[in-house]
């Protein structure tokens, strides 16, 4: 029975359809210097590559972090909590540095009043 099992790709019917899918054809390439058809500067090039590297961290950064889904759960809940006790124990001092700064810890009977 496994034997008369087959792959999709196997088929030559579907091999040219999904093969070619794999990697872009269109890759839009700097412009050569003989070339005049295109209309855009050489500086449009670069200066969509800088931006396409920034702004898209930028937004998946600011979706993770920033934006307020809600109080529901959401797929970004854990990368948040983390973040924050990332950003706790960056401001909170151990006890070794306590030590060293003679800081004392708050009582419990200043912190309920």
């Amino acid at each position: 029975m496994a034997s008369m099992m087959v792959r999709p790709l196997r088929l030559s019917i579907l091999r040219p359809r999904y093969a070619s899918r794999t990697a872009a054809t269109k890759v839009h390439k700097l412009p050569t210097p003989g070339d005049e058809n295109d209309f855009r500067p050489p500086w449009f090039y670069t200066l969509t590559r800088v931006l396409s590297w920034t702004v898209i961290p930028s937004v998946v950064l600011y979706g993770t972090f920033v934006h307020d889904f809600g109080e529901q759960d959401h797929v970004f809940r854990p990368a948040r909590e983390w973040a924050e006790r990332q950003k706790a124990s960056f401001f909170t001092l151990s006890p070794e540095e306590q030590k060293i700064v003679a800081v004392e810890p708050p009582s419990p009977e200043t912190s309920k009043a």
